[in-house]
Formats: structure tokens, sequence, C-alpha cells
């Protein structure tokens, strides 16, 4: 029987209580705040995030963890600073107004430079929006939530027992979320959505420190993770990658697991911005007579690939509206995008002030891709793919990827975890980890095979200083910060003449 005392402190107030605010809870407290504002504040924020994990290192549980976060934001456009955010889990009227009291005193204005005018209230950035229609979405898990209570526990225990006399050391993270998030702005425009993901990552290293698997799954639905496949497919990498051999680098023909795929989907994003492209700083840009300043109805990828983002996608959906932090105005609806269709390039990312200059709508840059062959592209295992592949490399995902150069998209990083040379349609023996250099936008114009995509796991990293997060790494604040990650489904593919650079001493 479970420990309730263990649980986030919002579940103690009924056995079926819901982990985080109702619609109807929020709206409450936004109303509630908003009329404790004095000063004209545009609208208030509220997020409220339960999440239970467990992680396992060293062969043993390190230890697990319950959090229950309720923050309130208040943001003005009018002339104020920063967005002011204060975090309370007490929701008595006494704690309300001590928070509005402290967001008040700290949301001094910031003093306007000589040639600046103060924002306008009835300027139509503000006002574009009138209609506000959201795409729905069914991002909430019942069952996800029931497993809060128990599964991190179990499934560390589970690892450990599956490790016992398999001559590795194990590493893993589970961690199970919901989430509710609400956003009211004194125009008349809230926004709302629920939701649950979860996510497992298992490691298994040798004890001579010389290879190692990854494998891992993340859902929105926890009754869909399998952690005894997870576990074993970390397992079994790690023993096939036992004595690696150095192999020249070079050209080659390379298999790419999704979750090697994924990195470099991942660090794509900021390069669909409509700005940057139209001002020749991405790879999307055009430099011509003709005035035509991007590569939109162009061919960017090989024909067999098609790039969406929809919050209302079954797989890969997402809260259907711009969250703090974004290229746009929180709150404000997100459409649909498909990037890339058939390998043609069809929008780019507006922000809201260029969208409104432009004619555009504005969208946020791709934090959630789904990337996917398009209707009548035959799919292939990997295994289908190593018995065609005569001579190559099969990477089971990379590492430490970042960006060499943001006008070409081209990056470097590693393979880690599984790297094995192929040989007449077989794999042949581990070999010695590589580092490559190159651009997404060379590797999927090369596409022998694809798979069929599914969702990658993004794990779980440290917390980094808010200045570094948001303009040196990648995803920034906002969507792409929470952890698990929003969905991020793409497939493997079998990729011609991939730049293996040099060998890398990593396991």
């Amino acid at each position: 029987m479970s420990d309730r005392r263990s649980r986030p402190l919002s579940l103690l107030s009924a056995p079926d209580a819901s982990p985080v605010l109702t619609r109807e809870e929020a709206t409450a407290l936004a109303e509630k705040l908003l009329g404790m504002v004095r000063s004209r504040s545009e609208g208030v924020i509220i997020e409220h995030t339960a999440r239970a994990t467990a992680t396992v290192g060293n062969g043993r549980v390190l230890g697990s963890t319950d959090d229950d976060q309720l923050s309130v934001s208040f943001e003005s456009k009018f002339g104020s600073g920063l967005p002011v955010t204060i975090g309370t889990n007490q929701r008595d009227d006494a704690t309300l107004r001590r928070v509005v009291e402290q967001a008040t005193a700290i949301a001094t204005p910031l003093p306007l430079a000589e040639d600046e005018e103060p924002d306008d209230p009835d300027d139509p950035k503000y006002h574009t929006y009138d209609k506000k229609e959201y795409l729905p979405v069914s991002l909430w898990h019942d069952g996800t939530v029931a497993a809060m209570d128990a599964a991190p526990g179990a499934v560390a225990a589970q690892v450990l027992e599956q490790f016992k006399g398999a001559d590795l050391v194990a590493s893993a993270t589970v961690g199970l979320t919901a989430r509710s998030a609400l956003y009211m702005y004194q125009p008349g425009m809230t926004a709302w959505v629920r939701e649950t993901d979860c996510e497992l990552t298992v490691t298994a290293r040798t004890a001579d420190g010389t290879a190692s698997g990854w494998s891992g799954q993340a859902s929105r639905d926890w009754s869909t993770i399998t952690p005894r496949t997870v576990v074993q497919g970390a397992i079994d990498l790690a023993n096939k990658g036992r004595r690696p051999v150095a192999l020249e680098p070079g050209r080659r023909t390379a298999i790419l697991g999704p979750a090697a795929v994924a990195q470099l989907v991942r660090r794509m994003a900021p390069m669909f911005d409509a700005y940057d492209s139209d001002n020749g700083r991405t790879p999307f840009s055009i430099h011509s007579d003709t005035g035509k300043k991007n590569k939109i109805g162009l061919r960017v990828f090989d024909p067999q690939l098609t790039m969406v983002s929809d919050p209302a996608d079954p797989a890969g959906g997402f809260a259907p509206f711009f969250e703090p932090n974004g290229t746009g105005i929180a709150g404000l609806p997100l459409p649909s995008s498909t990037w890339v269709e058939g390998g043609v390039l069809q929008h780019l990312a507006y922000n809201i002030y260029y969208s409104l200059k432009m004619g555009n709508t504005a969208t946020e840059q791709p934090y959630s891709v789904h990337l996917k062959p398009v209707p009548g592209t035959h799919t292939a295992t990997i295994e289908e793919m190593i018995a065609a592949c005569a001579d190559g490399i099969y990477v089971n995902r990379f590492s430490d990827v970042s960006v060499v150069d943001f006008k070409t998209g081209t990056m470097t990083g590693m393979t880690r975890d599984g790297c094995f040379h192929i040989k007449d349609g077989k794999i042949d023996h581990p070999v010695q980890n590589y580092r490559f250099i190159e651009s997404p936008f060379f590797v999927f114009n090369k596409v022998k095979m694809i798979g069929v995509p599914q969702r990658v796991p993004m794990g779980q990293t440290p917390p980094m200083p808010r200045e570094f997060r948001t303009f040196f790494a990648w995803p920034p604040l906002g969507q792409g910060a929470r952890w698990p990650r929003v969905p991020m489904i793409v497939p493997p593919m079998m990729i011609e003449d991939f730049s293996f650079t040099a060998l890398a001493d990593a396991v």
C-alpha cells in the first residue's frame, strides 16, 4: 500500500482530487487576483504543476521527489518592466494580498530611452486576436495521474532488479507530471490547458566504463510506457558494445535511430524564425535581386519528408497557445503549422510583431515537431535498414550537439550509448564513438530509407542560469523548457555519406 504522505501536497485533499487546479479553481483564483491589482495590469498567469520522479545512479536509488508548484505571474505591456512571477502554494486571501503587494512593488516601470515612446494600450498588436479560437486538444490522461503515487518507486526497483547479475552499472530517471495553466487578461482573453506527461530513460554501462547503452520512452499516457522493454534495451546495447574497436572516420552510410535524429531536429527550431530568415541569418535565407528573401516554396528536405507542429496531434499535441518567454504574447492562440511538406518549405515562424508587419499569422518556433514520411512512402524497421546496408555505422543517439554555424545549420556532436559497424547487412562489431560535423539540411536530403516515427524522450537536464538558457541553449524558456519536454516525434533514417570527422574519447 502506498504512503500518501509522499505525494504532492495538492493530492492530499481527497483520494480522487485533481493533482492540479481545475479550470474552475484557476479561473476563480485569477479573477480574485486581478480584483486585488490596483495598478493597470494586463493579465495574470497561473501555472500549477505536480511532479513525481525517481532517479537511479551507480546501481542504487539516489532519491525521489514529489513537487507541487503553483506560480502566479503578472504581466503588463503598458510601460512596465519584465513580467513578475511569484510562487506560492497558499490560496488564502491574506497570502494572495501579499503576493499582489510584492508583485506591485517589484514591477517598477523601466525608464524609457530618449527616442522611445511609451506603449499605447490601443496599439493594434494588443487587439489583433479579438476572436480567440484555440485548437481543441486532449492532453490529459487519468492513468498517468493515478500512477504518480507508486510508479516512480516501482520502476526504480524494477531497474535494479533487471540489472542483477548483468555486470553492468545502472542509471535511470523516471518522472510523471500533471500541469494546468490559465492565462487571463482584462480585455477578455482566457487561455487554458491541462496536461499530463511521463518519461523513462535508462543507461547501462559496463563495469570497466568502456561501453554503454541507452533506451527510453515518453508519452502523455503512462499505460503506454513499458519499463521492462526500456531497461532491457539499454542492457542489450551495453552488452553488444563491449570491447569496441577504433574504425577510421570519414563519410559513411549512417543508420540513425530516432534519438539521434531528434538531437538534430531539436536544434533546428530557431532556424525557422521568419525575421532572421528574411534578414539573411538562417539556412532558409535567400540573397537575390528578385526581392525574395526566404526559401518558402523551395525544396529544403528530401521529398519523402514532411514536418508539422500541431497542438491537436494525437501523438504530439501541446498547449494551443503561446506560453511565456516564447515569440508571442502569452495566451495568444497557436495554429497548426506545416513547416515542410514533401520536402518543400511551406511556412516560417512569425513572432507577434513581425507577423503584424508582414500580414502573417503569428506562430511559435517548432518546439514540438512531428517529422514523418509523406503518405505512400515505404517505411522500414531499423533491422531492415541494417540488412540493406553493405557498409555503414549504426548510431543509437547523439549527445552534446551544438550549432557551429547558424547560417548554414552546421552542427557538431558525438555518438553515444550504442555505435556499431555494419558489414554485409549485419552488425559486425562495436566501434569507438565518433565526433561528427554535419548540417541537417544536408542530412535530410540524403535519405535512403525511412522508418515509422516515434516519440523520443529528451532526458532530464540540470537547471541552468536563466541568461545562459535563454540565449545559448535550446529550447528556451516556455513550452520547450519544461520536463518532460513537449513531444518530438521523428523516424529512424538511413543516410548516405554522413560525415564522421574524428574518433571521440566518449562512452
